[in-house]
């Protein structure tokens, strides 16, 4: 029997739409999130066009694990430096490029900077200067932070100051369908959408263009498909969410008749 052929997310559709802000959803281990350390990695080492790392809570930037999100890129880095660098440092939530000489490391241009989405106080009347902002796991079961959607766009007013072309890109596996993003942002089609389906929402913005117009916001939404890739430990309803990407949330059923005939 033939293997099946393995088809990992590309950026390359919702790319194509120029969104400031792009909504990636999908099932677990498609590849969503390590397409986009490409295109981020790429901008940082060959246009200087360093990234923002965001995570809901300081927590989850402890220890290892900015370095354990970016260590499967290692061998990306050495072709994109032409393999002067091999390796990344992390030093304060700031990211670096190094290597690796005679048992000493070397430490080379910082390219990114991970920040707590919880944490926007701190950071509000400061210079960032940041290309791409990334927001890991941006849908959960657990807790959203309060007025989170709201907040996630403070944040972004901080490196827009010096870079008006910012983007903004929110990666989560689809879990389940209460979503402060999805209500806040009026995004109601999202719950609707197929695999490899795309869609585009407009929105008039506070400011106006130099045409004296308000100026038009982008959202694109994607949610992507299964890449083929075969997982055979899950089953019910969690192996569909896990496999296929099935929202979580149980359908409830809906009494055909009114309230007063039951």
């Amino acid at each position: 029997m033939a293997k099946k052929k393995i088809k990992w997310y590309r950026l390359d559709k919702i790319k194509k739409l120029g969104a400031k802000y792009n909504l990636i959803l999908g099932p677990n281990g498609n590849g969503k999130s390590y397409a986009l350390k490409e295109e981020i990695l790429k901008d940082a080492i060959l246009y200087d066009k360093k990234f923002m790392y965001m995570r809901r809570f300081a927590l989850d930037l402890k220890g290892d694990y900015i370095y354990d999100w970016i260590s499967d890129m290692f061998d990306y880095i050495k072709v994109l430096t032409g393999e002067d660098w091999n390796d990344i440092y992390v030093n304060r939530r700031k990211i670096y490029l190094c290597r690796w000489v005679d048992g000493q490391r070397e430490v080379g241009p910082h390219i990114g900077t991970a920040f707590p989405l919880s944490e926007y106080s701190r950071f509000k009347s400061q210079n960032l200067y940041f290309h791409h902002m990334v927001l890991e796991e941006f849908l959960t079961t657990d807790i959203y932070l309060p007025d989170e959607p709201n907040l996630l766009q403070r944040w972004v007013a901080i490196p827009e100051r010096h870079d008006p072309d910012i983007k903004v890109w929110l990666v989560g596996n689809t879990m389940t369908r209460v979503c402060p993003y999805f209500s806040y942002w009026g995004l109601d089609r999202v719950i609707d959408m197929k695999p490899g389906q795309l869609d585009l929402y407009n929105f008039e913005s506070s400011d106006y263009g130099s045409d004296g117009k308000k100026k038009i916001i982008k959202i694109a939404v994607e949610m992507s498909e299964n890449a083929g890739k075969e997982k055979s430990a899950f089953f019910g309803h969690t192996g569909d969410n896990i496999v296929n990407g099935k929202w979580t949330v149980q359908e409830c059923p809906i009494l055909p008749g009114e309230p007063k005939d039951y």
